[in-house]
């Protein structure tokens, strides 16, 4: 199963900190529904738009498969 992922992406913002999580849906027309009712308020209002190629403020959308390992291969920390 498919469902979408919201984020805000301030405009400055380089760390995951910086992103704001709005929620999961159930398709991507219910997640632009969010951001239609989003892109007015304080703290996105500043970077209404879905993000594209030439975007790297504002809200980002993606597909997420569920019931599958994400982090398959593991991680390893970068030194700051």
């Amino acid at each position: 199963m498919e469902v979408w992922v919201l984020w805000h992406i301030p405009p400055g913002g380089d760390k995951l900190s910086d992103y704001s999580l709005i929620g999961l849906y159930s398709s991507r027309d219910a997640a632009v529904a969010a951001v239609e009712r989003l892109k007015d308020k304080p703290g996105f209002r500043d970077s209404p738009g879905v993000i594209d190629d030439t975007d790297d403020a504002g809200f980002f959308l993606e597909p997420y498969l569920l019931d599958q390992d994400h982090w398959a291969e593991g991680f390893r920390a970068e030194d700051s």
